[in-house]
């Protein structure tokens, strides 16, 4: 997914998310094209030059229904991680009453 770096022209709730003017967030083209359009954000190069000059940093835009997915994907890796260590120790164990 390809993406482009923006200046927040204005307070703003995207996907979800809240963001505040000033900030710089780094979003898929689509969407960014799209909020250029709508006067929320400013992708010149020179709009974001300005607000890394003045400390901010890039936010990786994140939608709260792609945090959610990721959250659930996080969640069931762990588990699925506990039950291999589990049945991997069960296993261990068995063998050495099996001794």
């Amino acid at each position: 997914m390809a993406t482009k770096t923006a200046r927040l022209l204005k307070k703003a709730t995207i996907e979800g998310v809240d963001y505040q003017p000033d900030q710089l967030i780094d979003a898929d083209v689509a969407l960014v094209k799209s909020l250029v359009k709508s006067d929320t954000v400013d992708d010149a190069a020179a709009a974001v030059k300005y607000c890394l000059s003045n400390g901010a940093k890039v936010i990786t835009h994140q939608s709260q229904e792609d945090k959610q997915a990721a959250e659930a994907a996080k969640q069931k890796s762990e588990a699925e991680a506990k039950a291999k260590a589990e049945a991997e120790a069960k296993a261990k164990a068995e063998a050495i009453d099996t001794l």
